[in-house]
């Protein structure tokens, strides 16, 4: 009777995640309507359009190839099982704020009495990119201030103080990414918080080498991505250059790193920033919103579904996934 429900209840749960991904999917595709009804498939250069979706390979393989690295100093993985695990902190991803889902889903693949300890470890690996993003978008801002580019109504985004925020705001999470351990004191002096205190002790082990590298391809993997979402609005029409291009790109990004928001409000957000930052450079408004909708079919929905059937436990490993 305990199996049936069991049963029962992780069903409810798919048939649960895939109705929310479902209605995640067609706000996404209606912007990608709203564009074709207008331009039709005439002005895509699919050639530019194929090199971004390859890109997603040696994308997702950093991600893994930095993960893998970051719970070193927990448990030794193979950079199989860490593609695995980054697969499946994707569908958890989905539904949380600014992609909290992943502490959980990523450490799925470790031993139980690791997961913990890998959970914490795959925030850090995320935080690691915070750095690498805000300092792009202080010289991005200051960029744009140089040669005086105004967006509509929020011109202070081109302004030296908005890159000072962005500069100070990397150098503190750069202060935080390389001394992780900084809390661990504070927390050992009280008794309610030794516990977590001890849970964080393996960050004594993340030695500078180590933390060089995760910081070092967390920063090969953002300009990649950017490089995908460079190629997506060119490749959708919008001609814009290599320089502008980026910047723009790492404009959109800095500000959406500012912006705490929902899983479901996330295209809003995503789109009505790209739409503000390209405006300058954009012959049509909705060439921005269907590009971020392409990255986020080709980076994370199918991404997404390969890593829900990753969730199916094989017969040989029934075992460890029941502990």
């Amino acid at each position: 009777m305990k199996k049936r429900a069991i049963l029962v209840l992780k069903i409810a749960l798919v048939i649960a995640f895939y109705i929310f991904l479902y209605k995640l999917s067609t706000l996404h595709i209606q912007q990608l309507k709203e564009y074709f009804q207008i331009n039709g498939f005439s002005n895509i250069n699919f050639k530019i359009f194929a090199i971004a979706v390859i890109l997603v390979i040696p994308n997702w393989l950093l991600e893994s190839l930095k993960w893998q690295i970051a719970i070193a100093p927990i448990e030794s993985i193979t950079i199989k099982t860490a593609i695995q695990g980054v697969l499946m902190g994707i569908p958890p991803s989905t539904f949380t704020p600014n992609r909290i889902g992943e502490t959980i889903g990523r450490p799925s693949v470790l031993k139980a009495t690791h997961r913990i300890e890998g959970g914490i470890a795959t925030l850090y690996s995320g935080m690691s990119q915070m750095p690498i993003m805000l300092l792009c978008t202080a010289i991005a801002s200051c960029y744009f201030a140089a040669i005086q580019t105004l967006f509509i109504n929020e011109s202070h985004l081109a302004k030296p103080i908005f890159g000072a925020v962005a500069a100070v705001a990397a150098a503190i999470t750069s202060v935080l990414f390389y001394n992780p351990k900084i809390f661990i004191p504070i927390l050992q002096k009280y008794k309610r918080t030794q516990k977590i205190a001890d849970k964080l002790t393996f960050f004594i082990r993340y030695t500078p080498h180590l933390k060089n590298s995760i910081l070092l391809i967390s920063a090969a993997r953002y300009l990649l991505y950017c490089t995908q979402h460079y190629l997506i609005i060119n490749a959708l029409g919008i001609n814009i250059g290599l320089i502008d291009g980026y910047a723009a790109i790492f404009l959109i990004y800095g500000i959406i790193s500012f912006v705490p928001r929902p899983a479901l409000a996330e295209l809003g957000v995503r789109c009505s920033i790209s739409a503000l930052v390209l405006n300058p450079f954009a012959p049509n408004p909705l060439i921005p919103a269907a590009a971020s909708a392409l990255l986020w079919i080709i980076n994370i929905l199918i991404p997404c579904i390969i890593g829900t059937f990753l969730y199916i436990p094989q017969k040989k490993h029934q075992k460890n996934f029941a502990q």
